[in-house]
């Protein structure tokens, strides 16, 4: 009942912890900024402030560029106490009307940067078209650093094989070999070492590339470059990661050397294994996307949930692997099979508690990090989301065919296939050809699993689904219209940027210069228009009236406008395309979003500070996906307990051991 309680307090601690889980955003965003973006301001400040959700900080670089193209800010400086605001100070000295822009860049506490710029202007003077679309041209980077992808590729799978094989290991094949003939453990001990000592070494591999992935984005590889990067929190994770591995190395090498002289094998230090692997699992979780973006308790107990639910169940198949392959060639077919069968039914009860860790915190990160069904469409984590899940079922399948199948064969009983079919129980697994078979499906079952940890590795490295969404939400507004349908002639107008609107408005931001762009077509062809083009503004409201200069360059017309005043305006377009003179009006909206203002107001309602970005349900009763991992956890506690109970009940009526 060991396995049953221990799994029955995981289950108990998720549910608690999904209580008290906060909104959700992997990646620092810039959410606010001083000046404000678009910002039309009397004189240069002093300084720049950058609020940031999500993430904390460790390192930013920040660039104000004055209107002659001079970068004049000073160091930029981290909040000690809230390391979502940045500073930056700014040279004052020539306090130079025009615009300025802001370019930054951020490294997040999860080892992902996000970059952006943005604009103010000092004085009278008008924006600039042109800057205010390069602006929104940057974003965050949403795509999949390679370099990052490999690196935590090799350490899951070094971290997953060697915490599953010393567990199962321990667990599963020792109990049962244990007694037996001195040379048939003596191979499974050799074989067993050798594969964890390559491990151990792909371990020390694989943090140590990740350590130079994350201080090269620190800066140039440098002395003090290193010194930051050491000083950071993602540097002290590092180091006790890597620490952790190196101290593996010296327990294998210290096995080595105790065998040395000896009639003994070196035998792998499955503790010492089994205690190091899960550090360097718990450094993983502790800078995952999850632990750096909900709540580092929970975040990162979910996500060392989750690493240790693969070990379980990929991991210990290759003890499995290591134990059916490295059999005794000198013992009868029937003590093979029976040694085969109860590891089997061992090693079931670790994979059932991993299978059901793995998708009940995998129900957890979706809920999280997709953002929906256009996340898994629509964007790369998603997608790739769907390839690790495809795998899995795939190794479901495979790991249900052996549970149900091969097992019930290779012991003489009937399969489930034969008993639904009222068959008689099949006998033929019990050959050679039978175990060799079981091999073959063991191997490509490993080799599944193996994919979808590669497939985990990148999925740690590329933008959670709900992030790209964000940076890939459209900022602009294209409106084709008729604008004289007698003479055929069609408008075309954009403008850039506008704001996300829970309704089918035209909403734009308040204070935010927006670019209008218009052209004409007759017939598929621009015109032109012969006396230019007026663009004219009215607050529905306030009756306020505006009207702005249109310049022309080839067949397009541009305008930038800064509407004054939140609610209602009609823009109007007035001129004579190809002659024809006539006007159309659009009916926009300045302002936030009514569904944005009440989340707003929720938050502050909870105490939240004004730069939380949601992208998740802080309450577990109003999530789905969250509900359905905490019952997918409660179905797994049974299924181990009932495991767990058939393993016992075997054990006390005997099942034919040999003495």
């Amino acid at each position: 009942m060991t396995h049953t309680r221990t799994f029955a307090l995981v289950v108990v601690l998720l549910v608690a912890l999904s209580v008290v889980a906060g909104p959700v955003s992997a990646h620092a965003n810039l959410d606010s900024s001083t000046p404000a973006n678009g910002a039309q301001v009397e004189s240069v400040p002093e300084a720049v402030e950058l609020s940031f959700t999500g993430d904390g900080i460790q390192s930013a670089e920040v660039a104000v560029i004055g209107p002659d193209d001079e970068d004049i800010s000073g160091a930029v400086s981290v909040d000690g106490t809230d390391r979502q605001q940045v500073t930056v100070p700014i040279d004052t000295a020539g306090d130079a009307s025009g615009m300025y822009v802001v370019e930054w860049e951020v490294l997040a506490d999860d080892g992902h940067t996000t970059s952006g710029s943005f604009f103010f202007t000092v004085g009278d003077g008008p924006a600039d078209r042109e800057v205010i679309l390069d602006t929104l041209e940057d974003g965050v980077e949403a795509g999949t650093s390679w370099a990052e992808a490999v690196a935590n590729g090799l350490l899951l799978g070094a971290i997953v094989g060697l915490f599953g094989m010393a567990v199962a290991f321990k667990t599963a094949v020792m109990p049962v070999v244990a007694g037996r003939s001195h040379a048939g453990t003596g191979t499974l001990q050799r074989r067993a070492f050798r594969l964890c000592a390559a491990l151990v070494g792909g371990l020390v591999a694989a943090v140590l590339a990740v350590g130079l992935v994350q201080l090269r984005l620190f800066g140039p590889l440098s002395a003090e470059t290193a010194e930051g990067f050491l000083a950071s929190s993602l540097g002290l994770v590092w180091s006790i990661q890597l620490l952790s591995a190196v101290g593996l190395l010296a327990a294998v090498l210290f096995s080595v050397r105790r065998a040395a002289g000896t009639d003994t094998r070196p035998r792998p230090p499955l503790k010492a294994i089994a205690v190091g692997t899960f550090v360097v699992a718990a450094g993983v979780a502790a800078t995952s996307h999850s632990a750096t973006a909900v709540d580092g308790l929970l975040g990162g107990g979910v996500g060392l949930l989750h690493i240790l639910g693969a070990g379980l169940w990929a991991g210990g198949l290759l003890a499995v692997w290591v134990a059916v392959s490295g059999l005794d060639q000198q013992s009868s077919m029937a003590s093979r099979i029976r040694i085969v069968g109860r590891i089997v039914r061992r090693y079931a009860v670790l994979a059932v508690a991993g299978v059901a860790l793995l998708l009940s915190t995998g129900l957890f990160f979706a809920s999280w990090h997709v953002g929906g069904a256009a996340g898994l469409r629509d964007t790369q984590y998603g997608l790739l989301l769907l390839g690790k899940l495809s795998g899995v079922a795939v190794g479901l399948a495979i790991g249900g065919y052996h549970h149900f199948v091969v097992l019930p064969r290779l012991e003489g009983r009937p399969s489930l296939l034969s008993r639904l079919r009222g068959d008689p129980a099949a006998t033929d697994g019990g050959s050679p050809a039978g175990l060799d078979r079981f091999g073959r499906t063991l191997r490509l079952e490993i080799g599944v699993l193996a994919v979808v940890v590669l497939l985990s590795g990148i999925v740690t490295a590329t933008a959670p689904a709900a992030v790209a969404l964000d940076a890939g939400e459209d900022t602009s507004e294209q409106i084709e219209t008729t604008f004289d349908d007698a003479a055929g002639i069609e408008s075309h107008i954009e403008l850039q940027p506008t704001a996300a609107a829970a309704d089918d408005e035209l909403r734009l931001q308040d204070g935010q210069p927006v670019v209008v762009d218009v052209r004409f077509e007759r017939d598929g062809d621009p015109v032109s228009a012969t006396d230019g083009l007026e663009l004219r503004a009215t607050a529905l409201d306030g009756g306020t009236n505006m009207n702005f200069d249109v310049e022309q360059h080839d067949d397009r017309y541009s305008a930038v406008i800064t509407l004054p005043e939140t609610g209602a305006w009609e823009l109007r377009l007035v001129g004579d395309p190809d002659g024809v003179f006539g006007s159309v009006s659009l009916d926009v909206t300045v302002g936030g979003d009514p569904q944005s203002e009440a989340s707003n107001e929720a938050s502050d309602d909870d105490g939240g500070h004004d730069h939380e970005h949601d992208h998740g349900a802080g309450d577990l009763s109003e999530d789905p996906l969250q509900v359905g991992g905490v019952l997918v956890g409660i179905y797994g506690l049974l299924a181990v307990g009932y495991q767990a109970q058939a393993l016992t009940g075997r054990a006390e009526e005997g099942d034919g051991e040999e003495g």
